[in-house]
């Protein structure tokens, strides 16, 4: 079977979708099939995404962690107290982690603690960061190139667990990931 791809003409001046022609070897007609670029573009990215996440855990002599042009660092793992206008859910207990983030990039970089962070529980499931809590520092926001910034995660756990994995994205859009492990001591 021969494959050729052509492009689909011009409709009202733009390209609308990308036709792939399939030809039998004998020259007799083929099959037609219109397929959205759209559509294609993102399963590639789809399978290209989840087909090579990994973990890329490089730890530093001074216990930072290297993650793409990023360095990370849990400064301190600690439960805070109810706000005046943000309270903490029954059964619930507000788990902050104090992050170090370091570019280490030639150019300024985008953070965002909702696509880049991320809490595990001990039974699997996931907890996303609390983003619109105005008593903590939240790393959200451009960082220069070569610059540091120090922020506050805000998660709500379960009052009975004392453990954790905070995951770290460093490039939203490119595979691998950072896992932490975050103890809670008890005082």
């Amino acid at each position: 079977m021969k494959v050729k791809l052509c492009q689909y003409p011009r409709k009202h001046g733009k390209k609308r979708y990308q036709m792939i022609r399939l030809q039998r070897m004998n020259g007799k007609n083929g099959v037609i099939f219109m397929v959205a670029k759209l559509k294609v573009l993102s399963l590639l990215l789809l399978l290209l995404l989840v087909g090579c996440e990994g973990i890329i855990n490089e730890t530093n002599d001074d216990g930072r962690i290297e993650a793409g042009t990023f360095i990370l660092e849990v400064v301190d793992v600690y439960e805070g107290s109810d706000q005046l206008f943000d309270e903490t859910p029954d059964g619930q207990r507000r788990l902050l982690i104090d992050v170090l983030l370091e570019n280490t990039s030639e150019t300024a970089r985008s953070i965002s603690a909702l696509l880049m962070f991320e809490l595990e529980r001990p039974d699997g499931t996931k907890v996303g960061v609390e983003l619109f809590d105005p008593n903590y520092v939240s790393p959200d926001g451009s960082l220069a190139a070569g610059a540091i910034r120090q922020a506050t995660l805000v998660f709500f756990v379960p009052e009975t667990e004392n453990a954790w994995s905070l995951w770290f994205s460093p490039d939203t859009f490119s595979p691998g990931r950072v896992q932490v492990t975050i103890r809670l001591d008890e005082k």
